[in-house]
């Protein structure tokens, strides 16, 4: 696997920082927050995590940054505090490849320990089984498992949280990013599906904003719905589209329930720029309903097992 050297507006990786001490110049580079729910900490860049790393690769890699780059990266943190629009910063680079090769760079003893530390920690929080998954279950276009599971959760916590029930439920396909195979469900496995610190947000939309809301969904070729039904072109066409198993009014009013990160207009979703009454519950992130949910589903003696049912449908027309 290779670290691509930062390009304009991408954010950093931890790769890409623990680099900079080897033959690094300036380049244009731009560091943006993909989901902060307060513009204050809209300037703090976003770290990543590269995936499949080995253990030792992973210390290799923090044995190389020098106390130089290290100061260099803590500077632009701060500089990244002030009210002012952040500056632009210019380096260049050379590729560090994270291979088995770098299995046989000595390691820094000091670093695995640290690692050691943290490393069972993420293991124990991590280990707890939650429920069972009755099959695969994994996101789809134009609909899939997880997107009606995610949805069918943020609709349940929109009831519960408005004290009645709400009109519909719309979360975004980018925000599932694995699966769950058949078997046991993990805190872990939680996490990987739902990274994301997005919580629930409450909106109410005209019918004739809902339906632009559907035709944004339609466009994308389908986003987790729930308390709606959809018929959509393969060319990304709105049809039809009914809540609640009946037309939209254009002049009524509809709550919905959705994640603070589209609330916000994220996501080709801008119409929720022009919501009223907007709620968010920071406290309801989608991790903690969907851990609620499946504990729930478990001491029921039931498993995960969310059906398609056609919530959107792809027609082609004559």
């Amino acid at each position: 696997m290779k670290i691509a050297t930062p390009t304009p507006s991408r954010t950093s990786s931890l790769a890409s920082l623990a680099r900079s001490s080897s033959n690094f110049k300036s380049s244009s580079y731009s560091s943006q927050a993909r989901n902060s729910r307060n513009s204050r900490f809209s300037r703090f860049p976003r770290i990543s995590i590269v995936s499949k790393a080995s253990k030792a690769s992973i210390a290799s890699i923090a044995s190389i940054a020098s106390i130089a780059s290290i100061a260099s990266i803590f500077s632009i943190l701060l500089a990244s505090c002030g009210h002012a629009p952040q500056p632009r910063v210019d380096f260049e680079g050379t590729y560090l490849e994270v291979t088995s090769a770098a299995d046989s760079l000595p390691q820094n003893a000091e670093a695995m320990a640290i690692l050691a530390e943290y490393r069972q920690k993420v293991i124990d929080i991590q280990a707890p089984v939650l429920g069972t998954a009755a099959y695969t279950i994994e996101r789809g276009r134009p609909e899939g498992l997880m997107n009606n599971f995610e949805a069918d959760v943020l609709r349940a916590a929109g009831d519960a949280a408005d004290g009645q029930p709400v009109a519909c439920a719309v979360a975004n396909y980018g925000g599932i990013r694995n699966l769950w195979k058949k078997g046991e469900v993990t805190v872990g496995d939680v996490y990987r599906v739902f990274p994301f610190e997005n919580c629930l947000a409450l909106a109410t939309l005209t019918g004739e904003q809902l339906t632009r809301l559907f035709q944004a969904i339609a466009h994308v070729g389908g986003h987790p719905v729930s308390g709606a039904a959809l018929v959509i072109t393969p060319d990304g066409e709105l049809v039809t589209a009914d809540v609640q198993g009946r037309p939209i009014d254009p002049a009524a009013k509809y709550r919905v329930a959705t994640l603070d990160y589209l609330v916000e207009g994220n996501d080709g979703m801008d119409v929720f720029r022009e919501a009223t009454d907007v709620a968010i519950h920071p406290e309801l992130t989608i991790r903690s309903l969907v851990t609620a949910h499946i504990q729930a589903l478990t001491a029921a003696g039931k498993p995960i097992a969310p059906a398609l049912d056609g919530r959107i449908t792809v027609i082609d027309l004559p």
